[in-house]
C-alpha cells in the first residue's frame, strides 16, 4: 500500500493476518479503495491459516484496533480459566481453538 498502491486498483478482496492489522494502513485501504472487501483474520500456525475472520468496515477504522472476528465454519473457540473451565462473558481467560485444520491429537492454546 505504501510503495505500490496501484496493485490494489483491480482487486476485489484483500486478506490480512499474522500480525495485528496496521490501523493507519487499514484506514487508508478502506478510504482509497472502497471497492475492496478487506478481511482481517487470526489463528496460531498450528490451526491452519485462519480460525477467526472479520470483514472490516469503515466504522472499524474508528476503533483503537481492528477486530479479528468470529470463528469460521468448522472451527470452535472457548475462553477457559486455569482449570480449563469456561469463563463467563467478559471474564479474562485463555483462548482455546479447535476444529478443522488442527492436527489430530494436537492441542493449541
Amino acid at each position: 500500500l505504501d510503495e505500490y498502491p496501484q496493485v490494489f486498483t483491480d482487486l476485489r478482496q484483500v486478506m490480512t493476518g499474522g500480525e495485528a492489522a496496521s490501523l493507519p494502513h487499514v484506514q487508508r485501504l478502506v478510504t482509497d479503495f472502497p471497492q475492496i472487501r478487506l478481511v482481517n483474520g487470526y489463528s496460531p500456525a498450528e490451526s491452519m491459516i485462519f480460525t477467526v475472520a472479520h470483514h472490516v468496515t469503515p466504522a472499524d477504522t474508528a476503533r483503537t484496533s481492528i477486530p479479528v472476528g468470529r470463528a469460521l465454519n468448522g472451527k470452535q473457540l472457548w475462553v477457559l480459566d486455569a482449570h480449563l473451565n469456561l469463563v463467563a462473558p467478559g471474564v479474562t481467560g485463555e483462548l482455546y481453538m479447535s476444529g478443522l485444520g488442527l492436527a489430530h491429537g494436537y492441542t493449541a492454546q
